[in-house]
């Protein structure tokens, strides 16, 4: 929780401080609600089984992303946070895995 809130606290500051253009979310988009609502139908082992595979893809979907920002993004300064944050991305995939 703390590295998603650290790294949710650093993309603010950089959309915030305009070095990034965009409009941050205020919710969840369509697929991820989605998910969740499959996530609250299911309990116990069903639960933790659901839960841990969800990890593992949105991890390697963020790994996959920021390592594609990472060598060819057109922010500057996007582009380096993404950098910075890649390490931390691909240790919590690998903690993810550890889930299962």
């Amino acid at each position: 929780m703390k590295d998603h809130q650290q790294t949710s606290k650093e993309l603010k500051a950089l959309v915030g401080g305009g070095k990034v253009k965009v409009s941050l979310p205020t919710g969840l988009d369509a697929e991820h609600q989605k998910k969740l609502d499959e996530l609250k139908l299911r309990s116990g082992k069903d639960f933790d089984r659901a839960y841990d595979q969800m990890q593992v893809q949105a991890h390697e979907d963020a790994v996959a992303l920021f390592s594609e920002y990472s060598l060819s993004g057109d922010n500057p300064d996007l582009k380096s946070w993404t950098a910075q944050t890649l390490p931390h991305l691909r240790e919590h995939l690998e903690m993810a895995k550890k889930l299962s």
